[in-house]
């Protein structure tokens, strides 16, 4: 006997396969009965999941969706990974120039302060990297290109800002070498003229210290003036020196020194010129006591008598008495007879008891 039946996987439609015990016969339409078949499917009827077809291309498209979602993530990864290397490019440009424009910045004011100093040195280095620089600077990435292409562009303009911004630095540092070592000689210079100068002035403050002792109205400003001297002396033990140390902390020191000098310089002169003063004013002060101790007192600075007249009776109730004449009588200038009146500066009018009166 023999049965006829579908195959579960492998069937295909409208076909029938006979399963038996015995080897597979021949297809063939018995009389009579009518073989079962199965309908192909519509064209236009939708797929089912139940239909033996559709479980056929089931891998198929299964493989085709994962490709597509692949090939989706595959993008997204690329597309995040350019935005990605972009943004670490536009860093690494922000921060080269950054670096490059204070290394700029630096130079600039160095080259301010060579100029304010009235210095000549060669600046041709320095110069050709900052005109490098500001062309580097001045120039901005075109945004229109891809991101592939700012990526690279901004990769080699911070490689190249790194390179100019060490050209630059190189540069200033010699400048900057040259520049301190001519400060140092001006600066150098200037003290030793202020510790000259400044030793000369305390010399002469000392002698006019030791010769207004006694000969001041007042102390106190011989008193400022010691301190004064004091200071001084210490602002010259204080000078430091150059030797040893770097071009920059020894020009700053001994710029201090100039500035303590000067200081000292200033508070002995005011002192010097005060006690000055109160020795003059002292001077005068003598000067009059000694005009005025010089000066007769106002009862013996009075008019001497005058000359007796010859003859003259002071007292008519005495005898009459007529002084003696001068040894060498004035003559009659007048032309009448009468006598021109003399003071005798070194004589002295002498009267007796009678009133009568002498030069004695």
């Amino acid at each position: 006997m023999m049965t006829t039946a579908f195959a579960p996987a492998t069937a295909l439609p409208g076909t029938t396969v006979t399963v038996g015990s015995a080897a597979p016969a021949r297809h063939h339409r018995p009389q009579g009965q009518h073989m079962s078949t199965v309908d192909p499917p519509s064209p236009t009827s939708p797929p089912s999941t139940s239909r033996p077809w559709f479980r056929r291309r089931g891998p198929l498209l299964a493989t085709a969706a994962g490709v597509a979602l692949a090939l989706t993530a595959t993008v997204v990864v690329i597309d995040h990974r350019m935005s990605s290397d972009l943004a670490t490019a536009q860093d690494a440009w922000d921060s080269a120039s950054t670096d490059l424009r204070a290394a700029v910045d630096d130079a600039d004011e160095l080259l301010a302060e060579i100029s304010d100093q009235d210095m000549e040195l060669d600046t041709s280095d320095l110069d050709a990297a900052l005109v490098d620089a500001g062309d580097l600077l001045g120039t901005a990435v075109q945004t229109t290109s891809s991101r592939q292409a700012r990526t690279r562009a901004l990769h080699e303009r911070a490689t190249t800002a790194t390179a100019i911004q060490s050209e630059v630095e190189e540069a200033a540092s010699s400048l900057r070498t040259n520049y301190q070592e001519r400060q140092l000689a001006r600066v150098t210079a200037d003290q030793s003229t202020a510790l000259q100068n400044l030793r000369t002035q305390l010399e002469s403050a000392r002698t006019l210290l030791a010769d207004s002792e006694g000969r001041v109205l007042d102390d106190a400003n011989r008193i400022v003036l010691a301190d004064a001297i004091t200071t001084a002396e210490q602002a010259i033990e204080d000078a430091p020196t150059a030797t040893g140390i770097e071009h920059g902390p020894a020009i700053e020191a001994l710029t201090g020194h100039i500035d303590a000098l000067s200081a000292a310089a200033g508070a002995l002169s005011s002192a010097v010129e005060a006690v000055t003063a109160d020795v003059a004013a002292w001077q005068a002060e003598q000067d009059r006591i000694a005009a005025e101790a010089s000066t007769p007192e106002s009862s013996e600075s009075g008019d001497r008598p005058r000359h007796p007249t010859p003859g003259a009776d002071r007292n008519p109730s005495g005898p009459t008495s007529t002084p003696p004449p001068a040894a060498d009588p004035p003559a009659d200038t007048t032309g009448d007879g009468g006598w021109v009146v003399e003071e005798e500066t070194d004589l002295t009018a002498c009267v007796d008891e009678h009133g009568n009166a002498w030069w004695c």
